[in-house]
């Protein structure tokens, strides 16, 4: 009876994968001390890799949220007894360069818009912005945000038009009598709230990190804030858009220091901001801010801080106030966030200059020897790039394979990096052993994508390299590579739910020709393989076709059965419906 091979369950390689990595991730070494060699900073690096990989347990689940709502009101009453003053030339330069930034921009209607998580009253996972809109029972909102928010949804077509299909109006057709009618549809789903409400997320297997869900109509008000400071921020040449990939450059540098920050997303003290923006942007921050927040307890406790993580400004906020305050010492100095990138003979400078304002400096992670740099999640000791990834449990087949492409890239890339004996064979047996298991999975093999990792980021549109790492089994071995080309697996149909577990992987490039309606191949320099990325989305994504074809969806999946098919479907315009242009993003609040 000839052999049949069995392919490996999906959930049981999923699960031998967790167990492999438990048991031959290497140990960690403290590598932060000062005056250590750079070989065992190099070594230290790679192996903190494995750091974040913890097996998830409810075992003092109660204990990391009590002790990450502690820190956070620790923070806050830490800001709330600051004896802030004015510090002279840097007050007033920070004054004027904030002011310079921000210029002549206001808040426009199209920056108001949803965040895609939870907000103060929960939704249970429904939080699209049309399910926020259309299907919540109330429209949560703080009483000085609602006059602002009313006029900026009532200025949308759209959510008018949803309105108008709730509202009741009297008979008379005057302008009082209409407006009358939509404000009271409007107000029949308002509730006026005095805050957000505290709650933790989990940062990684041994801490807890807390947020604030916002008010849902405070949201959007708070995202028109962000996008002016965004704005603001690319004038003076800190673009957050490109922010990590231009950190992870300047990083390159020997004379750069580094500097990180503890909890800084909860250090923005509400005094500081009063007295270093314009007043007309304090009067907005001051409306879309919640002014309180509500504890586990019940009980409604004041902010001392500008707001915290959940706020839908608190990342611009603070990388323009940042960037401010290291400017006044170091004109080329640059800012992401909590990550900042500036000379060696600055350093001093600037960290003297962020405790005045109450922000606590990281030493442990901060770095001004000239030897170690880190920001963004890059690392360089002297003039090498140390290759660290973040290896983290497995909760799907998609993070088995992302987790094996780190391990295979921190094996490929150690023999330059001078690394122990022992750590290599390390990861190359464990590159060996998962690569195995996925094999047996059905999980196909193909080229390592140079160029798309934290060496060298070139795809701006797609930052997000856990995305792209997820694509195959990388392997430089060309004869193993996996590429679709048959009839059979060319096949329309709309396999790809939102229901069903799948996995998109490569698919050979196409180019299509409307006239003759013929679909044909285009070489390419990686041979036939083109890239697919949003890989954690429920649908398929899209991939725009060379020449002048149109645009072709393009998915293989993977389930519990294995490969199934390719798929190519190409979208025809429809007209937008309100609800529809509401549930796509396209409306503008």
């Amino acid at each position: 009876m000839a052999n049949v091979s069995v392919r490996l369950p999906i959930p049981t390689a999923i699960d031998r994968v967790n167990s492999i990595i438990q048991k031959y991730k290497p140990e960690e070494i403290d590598w932060y001390t000062p005056g250590i060699a750079p070989a065992t900073v190099t070594e230290g690096i790679v192996r903190d890799s494995f750091r974040k990989f913890v097996v998830p347990s409810n075992d003092g689940a109660t204990a990391r949220r009590r002790k990450a709502i502690d820190s956070f009101f620790a923070d806050n009453s830490r800001l709330g007894s600051l004896q802030y003053r004015s510090f002279g030339e840097l007050s007033d330069f920070v004054r004027n360069f904030i002011e310079r930034a921000i210029g002549r921009d206001t808040l426009l209607d199209s920056d108001a818009w949803f965040g895609p998580g939870e907000s103060f009253i929960s939704s249970g996972g429904r939080t699209s912005a049309f399910q926020k809109l259309a299907r919540s029972e109330c429209y949560t909102v703080t009483r000085a945000a609602l006059p602002h928010m009313f006029g900026v949804l009532v200025r949308n077509r759209q959510y008018r038009d949803y309105l108008r299909d709730q509202a009741v109006f009297d008979d008379s057709d005057c302008v009082e009598s209409v407006v009358a009618g939509y404000i009271r549809a409007f107000c029949s789903r308002v509730e006026v709230v005095r805050g957000d409400r505290i709650t933790t997320v989990p940062k990684d297997g041994t801490t807890d990190r807390s947020i604030g869900p916002q008010p849902l109509l405070n949201l959007p008000y708070q995202k028109q804030i962000g996008a002016l400071l965004r704005r603001a921020c690319k004038r003076v040449g800190n673009c957050l858009q490109t922010g990590q990939e231009r950190h992870k450059h300047l990083i390159q540098k020997c004379n750069v220091a580094t500097v990180d920050l503890k909890g800084a997303s909860n250090s923005n003290a509400w005094e500081v901001v009063q007295t270093h923006f314009p007043s007309w942007l304090v009067r907005h921050i001051s409306n879309a801010r919640v002014e309180e927040t509500l504890d586990d307890n019940g009980v409604w406790r004041k902010l001392h801080m500008v707001s915290s993580m959940g706020n839908g400004f608190t990342f611009e906020l603070m990388s323009l106030f940042l960037l401010a305050v290291c400017r006044f010492y170091d004109p080329h100095s640059s800012v992401y966030g909590d990550d900042i990138v500036c000379t060696l003979e600055s350093y001093d400078d600037i960290v003297r200059a962020l405790n005045r304002f109450g922000y606590i400096v990281n030493d442990r992670k901060s770095f001004n020897d000239g030897v170690t740099r880190e920001s963004c999640g890059a690392f360089f000791v002297g003039n090498s790039r140390v290759a660290r990834y973040d290896v983290k449990y497995c909760e799907n087949i998609v993070d088995c394979i992302i987790m094996r492409n780190k391990i295979f890239r921190l094996g490929y890339y150690s023999s330059g990096m001078n690394l122990s004996t022992s750590l290599i064979r390390s990861l190359r047996k464990l590159n060996r052993k998962l690569t195995s298991v996925l094999i047996a999975a059905g999980v196909p093999q193909g080229p390592v994508m140079d160029g798309v990792d934290y060496f060298n980021v070139d795809f701006v549109d797609y930052p997000l390299v856990d995305q792209l790492l997820a694509v195959y089994l990388e392997t430089h071995d060309v004869g193993s590579w996996y590429v679709p080309t048959t009839h059979r697996e060319i096949d329309q149909n709309s396999t790809c739910s939102a229901s069903l577990q799948k996995v998109c992987w490569t698919v050979t490039t196409w180019s299509f020709f409307p006239k003759r309606r013929q679909l044909k191949h285009v070489p390419t320099r990686e041979g036939h393989i083109a890239i697919m990325c949003s890989l954690m989305g429920s649908g398929a994504p899209d991939v725009g076709v060379r020449g002048a074809g149109s645009i072709v969806k393009t998915i293989v999946t993977l389930s519990a059965s294995g490969i199934e098919r390719v798929t190519y479907v190409h979208p025809e315009k429809k007209r937008r419906k309100p609800r529809k242009a509401l549930e796509e993003g396209v409306a503008v609040l």
